[in-house]
């Protein structure tokens, strides 16, 4: 009476819908990057560093998002020194990351470090327009709302007790189907000749081990 089909295909379903979710919000920056790369134009050296860095600003958000979430990152990227030493972080950026004392995860610091660039950017007149600026910072908003959606689907996790109910009636049905599909003694010749023959296969057994 146990409906183990509806259980399990409930069950499957949350844990298919979360993971797609999860690869579906996979923060890319590729529309950040061409947004940049459209309103603050420019082939000087300070114009290149300003594009450099607001990037490396939006790939450090999603490194240490990624460090907290990934098992596989975090053991290539154990510290923020590793960060460093990888190109993602500076070390006076390392040093300002480590003075904010908080007790919550600090990935989206880099995106204010991102906006207050984009600030002095916009007042040296370095960006086209204000709509330009306004079109980046809603792409960074963006990136940085899927960074959050991956962090809190690590945070929050399925219900445990939901998995223990279907593990449980997983278990509980297979029990029941070995005692139930069990042959009863019914008197016939074939059970008889069944059991005188795992009677037989008993004692040779015990003979194996006897000899061994």
């Amino acid at each position: 009476m146990i409906p183990l089909s509806f259980i399990l295909g409930f069950y499957v379903t949350i844990i298919a819908t979360r993971w797609w979710q999860q690869c579906m919000a996979l923060p890319w920056p590729d529309r950040l990057m061409l947004t940049i790369a459209m309103y603050i134009p420019g082939c000087d050296n300070e114009s290149k560093l300003l594009r450099k860095t607001l990037m490396q600003n939006c790939n450090l958000m999603a490194v240490l998002v990624f460090r907290s979430i990934s098992e596989s990152v975090r053991s290539r990227l154990k510290s923020l020194e590793d960060v460093v030493n990888a190109g993602f972080m500076t070390y006076a950026e390392m040093k300002t990351y480590k003075a904010v004392q908080s007790d919550v995860n600090l990935y989206w610091l880099p995106g204010l470090w991102f906006s207050h660039r984009l600030r002095e950017a916009q007042a040296r007149g370095r960006i086209i327009d204000s709509y330009g600026a306004q079109l980046i910072m809603k792409e960074l908003l963006e990136f940085r709302s899927k960074c959050g959606i991956l962090w809190s689907y690590d945070w929050v996790s399925i219900l445990l007790v939901y998995t223990q109910v279907v593990t449980l009636s997983t278990y509980s049905f297979v029990i029941a189907c070995i005692f139930g599909r069990r042959c009863i003694d019914n008197g016939s010749k074939s059970i008889s000749l069944l059991h005188e023959a795992e009677g037989q296969w008993g004692h040779l057994i015990q003979l194996c081990l006897h000899l061994h």
